[in-house]
Order: structure tokens, then sequence, then C-alpha cells
């Protein structure tokens, strides 16, 4: 199974994409909403990833849209510089699929699954970040926005407290 892009529809009818259009994806994940926004108009795409894997879906979707589509590895927090970068100071919209992904999730050895045993190392770019030492209780603390009901066990499975 493929990943599907969630609120395809709504986001199309929100972001009302025109040929000629600029426009951004400032999580571009599998690519799902940037080939939307390229099929619904003869529009050109700026997307942004800080998740290296995400470069593959990238080139597919550069070789079906041939210059009207570029992608780079960055933070959604650096779209201002991206845009800097290639010259763009203004575009017709911005969207963010905010959250983990089912990407993540779907690969346990990412360490963001809650459904599989693992190390909870949450690595977005491929690379473990420094662990940090945290009790259970200011784990699930900080994880409870993300995770809500099941910070309590989602920390079960991050990496045992360091003595």
């Amino acid at each position: 199974m493929g990943h599907a892009p969630v609120m395809l529809e709504e986001m199309l009818a929100a972001l009302s994409p025109r040929d000629g259009g600029l426009y951004v994806d400032a999580t571009f994940g599998a690519g799902g909403y940037s080939r939307a926004i390229l099929a619904a108009a003869d529009a050109r795409v700026i997307a942004i990833d800080r998740d290296p894997r995400a470069r593959a879906a990238g080139e597919a979707v550069r070789a079906a849209c041939p210059g009207r589509f570029a992608l780079a590895e960055a933070r959604f927090g650096d779209l201002a510089e991206v845009l800097d970068r290639v010259g763009v100071g203004e575009v017709d919209g911005v969207v963010l699929d905010l959250g983990v992904s089912s990407m993540q999730l779907d690969e346990p050895e990412r360490g963001f699954s809650f459904r599989a045993t693992g190390r909870s190392t949450c690595a977005w770019a491929g690379t473990v970040p420094r662990r940090r030492t945290w009790s259970e209780r200011s784990a699930r603390a900080s994880w409870r926005p993300c995770f809500g009901p099941t910070a309590r066990s989602a920390r079960r499975g991050a990496p045992p407290r360091r003595s």
C-alpha cells in the first residue's frame, strides 16, 4: 500500500491552484500534495522536506513535470531562506501537512513507531539525535501534545534511562 495524502481535496479547494502560479509544498514527504497541485494547474511547485528519503519521490516528480518542480532538503521553518536562495520573493500559496507521517510510523527503524518495538529515536533525517536522559514522567509530559493518551506506551519504547 502506498502513501495516501490526507485531506487532498480540501487542500486543493483551499489553495485553488491556477495556471502560472507558484506554490510551496513545505512538507513534501512522498509528494502527494505537490503532484496534485501540478495536476490541477500549469503551475510551478517548490517543495521542502528535511527527510533525505524524500529525494527519490522528488526526482520522480521532477522527471514527470520538467521545469515545474524543485525540491530543497530543508526544514519547513527555513522556508524564507529556501525562497531567498532561489530568488523568489512572493508565492501564490503555501501548504503544510503537519504531523508525523505514516511513512515514519511504518518504518520502526526510524524510531517514530508506537506500534512496533524498537528505539524511539525520531530520526527524521536518518540520523539518531543525541540521546537525552528523561524520566518517564517528563517524557510523557513532553510527548503528550503529539501522542495524547498514548504517551505512556510511546515512552515505554524509548531507550532505557542511563545511570
